[in-house]
Order: structure tokens, then C-alpha cells, then sequence
């Protein structure tokens, strides 16, 4: 009979396990570790995030769209583990030090009621590192000082609070030239994220914004530069024709690709040697990196030498540690049917994250880890009411039952019953009356 302990044998303490990052895979790493079949008082789990709640970023874009409030797409930390052996930390993980099993992290002084920033340290038994992705600019001058990005909830706040406050002072001016400046909106990268949100935008540009300022949505648009020969190229050439007919058939939508923006500036961009636009409001979107984390012992990590992804094993541990983790934008994991590593979307974060999780249980039971294997379940791209385009399970479909599909995905997502609630209500709500166009 093989009897099952969460106590770490050496010390007789209970066996800790530490998570860093609040998104996709740490949350589910987290609540595969403490689920009711795992549940014991011998495991110790310890969740260090910079933030404390989890984002839904899949629907990030729909905040500044005024589709849906900053609520209804985070979920509080504190709220979702309540069990007695899991302790949430709020704070920056700074460094890894495998071979004294520590994690250095500082704390914000101001959100633990400290009088200054702290540096602690704890240690573990077993480490999951997911602390995601971050935009990446690839060393284009100007964009990470000037352009906005959509990567938290303050920044979509923001873009809400300048895409609002820009008609304002559009209202206030009388340079025709000023107020197109003004009004003219720029989305680096013709990703799944730059047209969704450019179709987002559009849609309450043409409708609510039209309505309130009559006089300016003429001077109104927003283009949308993609440095490929087509938008969404990488979801196969039916999105691509699909997508690309939608946003063209839009009201004060454009479409530029082949191309490479140069530099961005506070006004707008320069781009392909020479060509400008003028803009006070440049979106990012055109590309993510892992976020980075030092390690006092670098030679146990490699990392790819552009999206910084740390590799790791097919069991998703270091190859020179199997007590750390990587899941999530932060691994670098090859599948084992291709020579190319799983893409940086929810869908893998999510599973890796529990495989994670799954491992460590095995291997504190004694028993066989397992490698990581995930078919992708597909892809839903959401241009405008009506106009949804998604591939799932190999089944591709369009409008009414793609929209459906979109909404099912993410209310089956969000865990917590509040937020899924909120999500239907609002969209409901914006099925018969006017989106919100406060500022936030």
C-alpha cells in the first residue's frame, strides 16, 4: 500500500511550495496544489504576486472599449485561496537561488502598511515560476516612453481615461489640424490582440462617441500598422481573409501592413524609412517577451535569446533542477510532436500550470512525473457585434454561434461566481443601452 505524505522528510515541516505570479498558470497551479483530493495540512503553498488579483487578460481589451468594468475581468487574490495552508504575499520576486532553495522578493511599503519597501526571502521545497509576459518594443526608440500598452489593468484604465480625454480637449480646439492629431488613434501590430481591440474601439467610436461629439468624429479614426503582409497572419489564412474583410468594411478603420514602424514619438510614429503618422495615442500590441527574473546561479537556466522564455524540461522543471518550475509565457517548452515550443496563450498557461502542480504531488508521493502534452483547443477573434470568427476542435465558424463560442470560453474561465455574473449582466446591458464613456 503506498502511503501518501506532504511532510518533507529531512526536516519533518510540511512540504512548502512556492508560486510566483497571480495569472493563468500560477492561479491554477495554486488550485491544483489545494483542490479538496490534495488538500492537506503536511503542504504549505505560497503565492508571491506584484498584484493582488488575477486578470482575465484575454478580455482586457474590452475595458477601454467601455464593453466591460475593470471588475467584471479581475478576480481578488484573497478571496480565492481561503485555506488555512496557502498564504498569499504581495511583492516583486527579484531573484532565484536554487541552490540555497530561496526566493528574494520586495514588498510595496504602502500596500503592507510598512513604512518603506522591504526585501525578504523565503524558501521552498518546490518553486513554480509564472510571472507571465511583458510587452515587448524590440528596441524600437520612443515606444516603451510613448507608446500605451495592454498588458495590466492600469494601462487599459489609462488608454479608457486618453481616448476619452482626448475628444475632450478635441472640443476645446480649434486647429483642424490639432483635433485629427487628437483623434487619430495608431495599433502597432496586426495580432489577434491589435484587431480585436481596433474593432473594440471602432465600434464605440462609431456609436457612443459619434453620438456625444457630433462634431468631431469626422476628424475620428484609427489605423492599425502591421509589419507582415497580412493581420492575424499566424491563425492560418481564413481568420486572416475574415478578419481583414471585417475591420475593412468598418467606418473609420485602416489597415497598413508591410509595415516596420522606425521610432514613436509623442505626436505618432515614423515608419518604413521615413513615412510619418501623427498621433497622440500610439498602442503597442505588436508583440510580448517572458517577464524576467534573476537567478544567483545562472548556469542552471537557459533562456531564448529573443522572447527571454527560460527552458525547460518536457516535465516543465529546469534541466538542472527538478524542484523548479516554469509554466506559462515564461516557459520555453517544446512539444513533442514539433520542433517549436507551445505559444504564449491562456489556454497552455492554464494547463501548464496545473500539469506543474500535478508533478510536484507526484513526485512528493513518490510516483512517476509526467510530460506535458496539450492539443490546442483553437482560437476565437471577436471583431465588432456579429462579426466573431472562431476555430474550435478544428470546427471553424463565423458570427452567431462564434460569438457564443467567445462568451462561453471566458465565463467558463473566471473562476468565481460574482464575475461571471457581472460579465453576462454587462453584456447584456450593452445590448440596449449606451457603453460607459466616464473616465475611470
Amino acid at each position: 500500500m503506498n502511503t501518501e505524505t506532504h511532510t518533507d522528510q529531512s526536516t519533518g515541516q510540511p512540504t512548502h511550495v512556492v508560486v510566483l505570479g497571480s495569472g493563468y498558470a500560477g492561479v491554477h497551479a495554486c488550485r491544483k496544489l489545494i483542490n479538496k483530493q490534495n488538500l492537506s495540512e503536511d503542504l504549505k503553498v505560497t503565492l508571491i504576486s506584484d498584484v493582488d488579483h488575477m486578470l482575465y487578460v484575454t478580455m482586457i481589451y474590452e475595458v477601454p472599449a467601455g464593453n466591460l468594468a475593470p471588475s467584471s475581468i479581475r478576480q481578488p487574490i484573497r478571496t480565492m485561496f481561503t485555506a488555512d495552508n496557502v498564504h498569499f504575499q504581495k511583492g516583486t520576486a527579484t531573484e532565484i537561488n536554487t541552490q540555497n532553495q530561496t526566493v528574494h522578493y520586495k514588498t510595496d511599503g504602502r500596500a503592507e502598511d510598512l513604512d518603506s519597501t522591504q526585501e525578504l526571502a523565503v524558501s521552498y521545497d518546490y518553486l513554480v515560476s509564472a510571472i507571465g509576459s511583458e510587452t515587448e518594443f524590440f528596441g524600437t526608440p520612443g515606444a516603451a516612453e510613448h507608446a500605451y500598452r495592454l498588458k495590466d489593468l492600469n494601462q487599459a484604465k489609462r488608454l479608457k481615461n486618453t481616448l476619452i480625454h482626448n475628444f475632450e480637449r478635441a472640443n476645446l480646439e480649434t486647429d483642424k489640424e490639432k483635433i485629427k492629431e487628437l483623434l487619430s488613434f495608431v495599433v502597432v501590430g496586426g495580432g489577434p490582440t491589435g484587431v480585436t481591440l481596433t474593432a473594440k474601439l471602432a465600434n464605440l467610436l462609431n456609436h457612443e462617441l459619434a453620438d456625444s461629439f457630433p462634431d468631431l468624429i469626422d476628424y475620428a479614426g484609427i489605423t492599425i500598422l502591421e509589419a507582415k503582409d497580412t493581420v492575424v497572419d499566424r491563425a492560418g489564412l481564413w481568420f486572416s481573409n475574415k478578419v481583414a474583410e471585417s475591420l475593412a468594411a468598418m467606418d473609420r478603420v485602416s489597415i497598413q501592413t508591410g509595415c516596420c514602424v522606425d521610432r514613436v514619438r509623442p505626436d505618432g510614429v515614423v515608419y518604413n524609412d521615413g513615412e510619418e503618422l501623427r498621433s497622440e495615442c500610439v498602442i503597442w500590441t505588436a508583440g510580448v517577451k517572458a517577464r524576467e527574473i534573476d537567478f544567483a546561479n545562472e548556469d542552471v537556466v537557459k533562456k531564448h535569446e529573443h522572447s527571454q522564455r527560460i527552458h525547460v524540461t518536457p516535465k516543465l522543471h529546469l534541466p538542472e533542477d527538478q524542484r523548479v518550475y516554469v509554466a506559462g509565457d515564461q516557459a520555453w517548452v517544446e512539444r513533442i510532436d514539433a520542433d517549436q515550443p507551445y505559444p504564449m496563450r491562456a489556454q497552455f498557461a492554464v494547463r501548464q500550470g496545473q500539469h506543474a502542480a500535478e508533478n510536484i504531488l507526484a513526485d512528493i508521493r513518490g510516483r512517476g512525473k509526467q510530460n506535458f502534452y496539450w492539443n490546442d483547443k483553437g482560437i476565437v477573434i471577436s471583431v465588432g457585434h456579429g462579426q466573431t470568427y472562431a476555430e474550435v476542435f478544428g470546427i471553424k465558424m463565423s458570427g452567431l454561434p462564434a460569438t457564443i463560442a467567445y462568451k462561453s470560453i471566458y465565463l467558463m474561465s473566471t473562476i468565481g461566481v460574482r464575475n461571471k455574473f457581472r460579465a453576462m449582466l454587462e453584456w447584456f446591458m450593452n445590448m440596449f443601452l449606451p457603453r460607459d464613456i466616464s473616465e475611470l
